[in-house]
């Protein structure tokens, strides 16, 4: 491709060189979704990134995709677990 042609003034055969691998992820295999269906709303994200070896923002990604929710008692644990790590700390700060 010359530098002034733009992508548009290409024709269908020239298009865009393909990279080897455009995607720096792994694709969820169906198994893969299923054990995050079964386990997220009882799970802490970590222990599931961990599981499902995929990092945490993925794990919270696909969730919110699949629109999985945490139960409630979960959320209440965890709220009072970041509670007492946050009084914890200032505790010893001061």
């Amino acid at each position: 491709m010359a530098q002034h042609e733009s992508w548009e003034q290409l024709g269908p055969t020239e298009a865009r060189p393909i990279r080897k691998s455009q995607r720096s992820y792994q694709r969820w295999r169906p198994e893969d979704v299923d054990l995050l269906r079964e386990l997220y709303p009882d799970s802490s994200n970590q222990v599931l990134a961990r599981r499902l070896k995929r990092s945490l923002p993925g794990v919270i990604s696909m969730a919110f995709k699949l629109g999985l929710k945490k139960n409630p008692d979960r959320l209440t644990a965890m709220g009072r677990a970041n509670i007492a790590k946050r009084w914890k700390c200032r505790r010893k700060k001061r």
